[in-house]
């Protein structure tokens, strides 16, 4: 009878032992798989981040270079105008209409 109990008792152990490395090991995979959702989490927000830079200082150097064009442009109709303006509207010789 005492050998019966004491292999009851094996089983028992055998059987915790077992348990307690599944649970183990189940344990660590979900560890193992929130880590990674975290990872994965940081790695697009980085790379989200990165990508509106580059294309924000793309947009910086267009905006620049069209805010050049525009400037030359601008200085340009800026004399034309000037040079309207001190044009007189009729001919020195011209007679008015009464």
């Amino acid at each position: 009878m005492k050998r019966d109990a004491i292999q009851k008792w094996m089983g028992w152990i055998v059987a915790v032992v077992l348990a307690v490395q599944f649970y183990f090991v189940k344990e660590m995979f979900a560890a193992e798989l929130m880590f990674a959702i975290g990872f994965v989490a940081l790695t697009v927000g980085f790379a989200i981040f990165y990508v509106l830079s580059a294309v924000g200082g793309q947009l910086v150097r267009a905006m620049e270079l069209l805010g050049r064009h525009t400037a030359g442009g601008a200085q340009s109709a800026m004399q034309f105008f000037d040079t309207i303006s001190r044009k007189p509207f009729r001919h020195p010789h011209s007679q008015s209409v009464r």
